[in-house]
């Protein structure tokens, strides 16, 4: 069967301002130049989006690469495919540092889901993890954690608080996973709430750590809300692990002052009393729900 493109439109500006060219020159969202059918995604790509004319002589010329980047989703068959078109500018002497950053978004297919245009993607730095030595007060730290980007046109917050880890075997079947176990309680505060502006990333690291417990290896996490969790019995090999990544409320405001510390609260709709200052800091737009990212593999060595 067939595969039909729609042209990719391509426009020369010449003696254009900079600054109208930086707004035009930004990398769009799967969501624009992209399709998705029958869990496959077609998307346009074009390597250079900022293009400068060449001198009209013969001979000379500039060269443009152009194609589309497939996304195999558990894709069986044949489909008849139309994209939806990007624009491509030209510009003369346009730095080089005005449009790097437009390489930035690169999907990784294995470890990233998409709900509502935001993405998040499954992150751990340090992948092939050495077996702490069976001796007391000895450990093997880790980060773990999710990277949001913000593929929509309008900025969003989101509040970098609750994450928790499951672990699976190679086999697929989950990690035996005891807690939640607390002392005491804690509370978001103003630093972990983020806003992303329409492209932007950020990346949310927790830690945890694997050490021995009673003979069996274990991974210990104390969460941001003080819960502790534990997790094992790990071996040698091949594991998987996945973020939850939560928050039920979407608007927040000020529960505490003083000391240099700003707690919140989830808002409500009338104040609990009558002493709180005038202007309380109130934290609206928040993203909400609960997402599992994908699995992404790691290795336990001796």
């Amino acid at each position: 069967m067939a595969l039909s493109h729609t042209p990719i439109n391509l426009t020369a500006y010449e003696n254009l301002e900079i600054e109208r060219v930086a707004k035009m020159t930004s990398f769009e969202s799967n969501e624009i130049n992209a399709v998705e059918v029958d869990n496959v995604g077609f998307e346009t790509v074009v390597s250079q989006r900022v293009l400068t004319i060449p001198e009209a002589k013969r001979g000379v010329y500039t060269p443009v690469e152009l194609g589309i980047r497939i996304t195999n989703k558990m894709f069986f068959g044949i489909i008849v495919l139309s994209h939806a078109p990007i624009s491509v500018m030209a510009r003369e002497k346009v730095e080089v540092e005005r449009v790097a950053y437009m390489s930035f978004f690169k999907s990784n297919n294995d470890n990233t889901v998409q709900i509502d245009g935001i993405q998040f993607e499954t992150v751990m730095p340090e992948r092939v993890l050495r077996i702490p030595p069976k001796l007391a007060d000895t450990k093997t730290q880790i980060q773990f954690g999710i990277q949001i980007t913000n593929n929509t046109a309008n900025p969003r917050n989101f509040l970098l608080f609750a994450a928790l880890p499951e672990f699976l075997q190679k086999n697929k079947q989950k990690v035996s996973q005891f807690g939640p176990n607390a002392n005491t309680a804690a509370s978001p505060e103003f630093s972990d709430f983020k806003l992303l502006m329409p492209r932007e990333s950020i990346t949310f690291l927790v830690e945890g750590y694997f050490e021995w417990f009673e003979n069996e290896l274990k991974f210990a996490f104390l969460r941001k809300d003080a819960t502790y969790w534990w997790y094992g019995n790990f071996k040698s090999g091949t594991y998987s692990i996945n973020v939850i990544y939560e928050n039920p409320y979407p608007a927040w405001e000020q529960a505490s002052w003083g000391d240099g510390i700003i707690s919140l609260m989830p808002m409500r709709k009338q104040p609990i009393n009558n002493y709180l200052p005038s202007e309380i800091i109130k934290i609206e737009d928040v993203w909400v729900g609960k997402i599992f990212t994908p699995p992404l593999e790691f290795y336990l060595i001796h």
